[in-house]
Formats: C-alpha cells, structure tokens, sequence
C-alpha cells in the first residue's frame, strides 16, 4: 500500500480512533501498522521542519527566528515555501502490512476535509 505523506497524520489520528472498536485479532493488526507508520511520520514532521527552518526568517546569529511558537516567514518567500511543502506532501510511503477493514471502525471525528480523505485512505486498504 502506498500513501502521500500529507495523508499520514489524519491515517494515524483514524487508526487511533479503533481502540475501543476492535477484536483482539485487529488490534494487533493496527497495533502493528502503528509501529510501521508512527517512524515514517516522524520523518515527515523532520523533513516539514527542515523546509519551515530553512525558508523562515533568520535572528542575527542565524536561529530560526520563532514567536510565540510559530516560525516567521517573509511573505515574499511564501509560494517557494507552499511549492516545497506540496512536493514533500505529494510523495509516497509503502506500507508492508496492510489493514482492510480497519478504518471503516474508527472513533475518529474527522475535521472539515478530512473525510473525502479517509475515504481514499480506506479505497488504497481494499485495493
């Protein structure tokens, strides 16, 4: 199975929904998938932030200049900074285990979007 990265956190945050709706048997499944998902998306929020810190605007000695928790960007840099971040998105991660039927029994209360995104998610599990 293959994913675009921009779908892996709401794939975790669905996944996560199913802990009170599963077998014995589908929580090892998930539990599984979990462990194989959970290092790819921390190399995505890694590889996100290195395009944050290395498009955001600079202190005098060169540190990332963050306020209030958040990085500053110039507004001119702005479409270069989207541009990256829909190519890091747009690529794919392969998944070994797969997870059929899982997400149809997740908890999950998607936000605003997020369904039409689930339902791809769950289209790339039954294919």
């Amino acid at each position: 199975m293959k994913v675009k990265k921009q779908y892996l956190e709401i794939l975790f945050s669905t996944l996560k929904g199913t802990e009170n709706s599963l077998s014995i048997a589908e929580s090892r499944k998930r539990d599984a998938f979990l462990r194989e998902l959970a290092p790819k998306l921390d190399n995505f929020y890694k590889e996100r932030a290195v395009i944050y810190e290395t498009f955001c605007d600079k202190k005098e000695d060169g540190t990332p200049d963050i306020r209030d928790d958040q990085y500053r960007f110039d507004p001119a840099k702005l479409k270069e900074i989207n541009s990256e971040l829909e190519t890091l998105g747009n690529e794919e991660v392969s998944f070994d285990l797969l997870i059929n039927g899982i997400l149809e029994k997740s908890e999950y209360k998607p936000k605003l979007g997020e369904v039409e995104i689930i339902d791809k998610l769950i289209e790339l599990c039954e294919s």
